[in-house]
């Protein structure tokens, strides 16, 4: 009964969005997959159920008591691996190489545990893998983002995001490949991408999947972006946007990010006194988050800047 359930739920919520199985499946599964769900006959793995509930911005998690035991621990791999990122992110360079050894280990074993051709594992272990390797050039990493958003999007086109609905994990890619085309020298169409996913997100608010996080994220890095080639009144906006989301729903790991945005802001304004207070603010979440590589930026732009050094 309750995968017969599941599968009205996702026909009536497809219909909705005036959806297509072809386009509800594409890059995930094959069409008779998504038509045999929603007729009760089949439930298929856990990665391709997430996968087309966050296209239709549905929730998942009420779902996890389908599944099998290898599943979860899938599940739970990727959360493990996911988690080690975002400390692989905030981390100094004596504490990275341990954290991605890590992250490669779980890698490999999620890959052991999965299917040959689960597309949706392939590109989650993609993405991280061109995440946390340093030997791979700017230029590398941004084909291999590519290639990760082609895996389940194999039309995708930067220059019109809006023509696909995408799960978490794509919005996510989505972000990475804008990073690359900023560190690749391609400054404009980062911050193309970032403007139109940011847009996506913010029209598709109630079906996004952590909504909240996914706009903090991009706003984040679209503010860096604009600040970093001198556009500071539209990285200001941005980031005061960014912060009020953060605040308003808890996402206060993206909180010091968007205050260092503002406090440089502040500076090329001329505005000295208020970029110090600001400085000293991010300075402080930064260490109180224990995102060391964030806090040392920090800390030197105080001091070239300010000609200021926290006291601690």
């Amino acid at each position: 009964m309750r995968e017969v359930f599941l599968g009205e739920i996702i026909r009536r919520r497809r219909r909705e969005l005036y959806m297509t199985q072809k386009q509800l499946c594409e890059g995930i599964c094959e069409q008779a997959t998504i038509s045999r769900l929603e007729n009760g006959q089949e439930m298929p793995s856990l990665n391709v159920i997430t996968a087309i509930l966050q296209r239709l911005g549905l929730p998942d998690e009420r779902f996890y008591g389908l599944v099998s035991r290898n599943e979860q621990r899938i599940k739970n791999l990727r959360d493990e691996i996911e988690m080690d990122g975002v400390r692989y992110a905030r981390a100094g360079d004596e504490r990275r190489p341990a954290i991605r050894e890590r992250i490669m280990a779980g890698l490999a074993e999620l890959e052991a545990l999965t299917e040959p051709d689960d597309k949706l594992t392939r590109q989650f272990a993609l993405r991280m893998r061109t995440f946390v390797t340093e030997t791979y050039s700017d230029e590398e990493k941004l084909n291999m983002y590519m290639d990760a958003i082609r895996v389940t999007v194999p039309r995708f086109d930067p220059d019109n995001i809006g023509a696909f609905r995408y799960s978490g994990e794509e919005l996510t890619v989505i972000k990475n490949l804008s990073i690359e085309y900023f560190m690749t020298g391609q400054h404009d169409k980062a911050i193309q991408v970032n403007t139109e996913l940011l847009k996506y997100i913010a029209e598709h608010y109630k079906s996004v999947k952590g909504y909240p996080g996914k706009f903090c994220m991009v706003a984040c890095c679209l503010s860096i972006d604009l600040g970093t080639i001198g556009r500071y009144d539209e990285a200001a906006r941005v980031a005061e946007r960014g912060w009020q989301v953060s605040v308003e729903h808890g996402q206060y790991q993206f909180l010091p990010d968007f205050i260092a945005v503002l406090a440089e802001c502040k500076y090329m304004a001329g505005n000295l006194d208020e970029s110090a207070r600001l400085y000293f603010q991010a300075y402080y979440l930064y260490r109180a988050t224990t995102n060391d590589r964030n806090r040392e930026i920090i800390k030197r732009e105080m001091k070239e800047r300010l000609g200021l050094d926290p006291p601690y």
